[in-house]
């Protein structure tokens, strides 16, 4: 078999059976288009697979960093906050699925559960930011709490269960260039998108 069949035979198989529909793409978009209602559009960024189109089926949950202010004004995330931040979610969210929602707050995190009865369809994680410098795009960065590292679920539990607000550290990110990149590598390259959907479904 040539290069070229085998390359098109990846290629199919990568969007049949690995790329989210576009149903789900649909779901994802209007889910984050809801938290921006709620919060502003300039608060809210879409981190992780999603935003640089290397997501894989079956899609389960969307981290989303909420721009609290700047490092250097806080460095920490004031008290109180995330209670505030949770009620506010409670009161004004306008769900925009017909699944029930499930909150819950941690001190550096709140998880938004989209229930079908006991079984959780999708959830989201709003995990607080503060802005910290510039990349090389002139596009803001951030330092977030290193939660973050964790998958959400279990991981990022069992991480809460054994650390206290105090002791829990802030790490660098840069959501912003991950995604530029992301678009540049793949300007260079149409088959670079489609190959870390490979790699992450192997």
């Amino acid at each position: 078999m040539r290069k070229n069949e085998i390359n098109s035979l990846l290629r199919n198989y990568v969007q049949t059976n690995l790329s989210p529909t576009q149903d789900d793409i649909s779901f994802v978009s209007k889910i984050y288009k809801s938290y921006n209602e709620l919060l502003g559009a300039n608060s809210c960024i879409q981190i992780g697979s999603f935003p640089r189109y290397t997501a894989i089926k079956p899609i389960h949950d969307l981290d989303i960093l909420f721009i609290i202010g700047h490092w250097n004004t806080f460095k920490s995330i004031p008290e109180h906050f995330m209670e505030a931040l949770l009620s506010k979610i409670k009161s004004n969210y306008k769900n925009p699925t017909n699944y029930d929602l499930k909150f819950s707050a941690q001190t550096h995190s709140i998880s938004i559960k989209y229930m079908d009865g006991e079984e959780e369809i999708f959830a989201v994680d709003l995990v607080p930011s503060l802005i910290n410098g510039k990349n090389e795009f002139d596009l803001d960065t951030y330092y977030v709490p290193e939660i973050i590292k964790y998958s959400r679920g279990e991981k990022r539990a069992k991480f809460y269960a054994s650390h206290n607000s105090s002791n829990i550290n802030w790490i660098k990110t840069d959501p912003r260039g991950y995604i530029e990149i992301a678009s540049s590598l793949n300007k260079k390259n149409k088959d670079f998108r489609k190959s870390v959907k490979f790699a992450k479904g192997w």
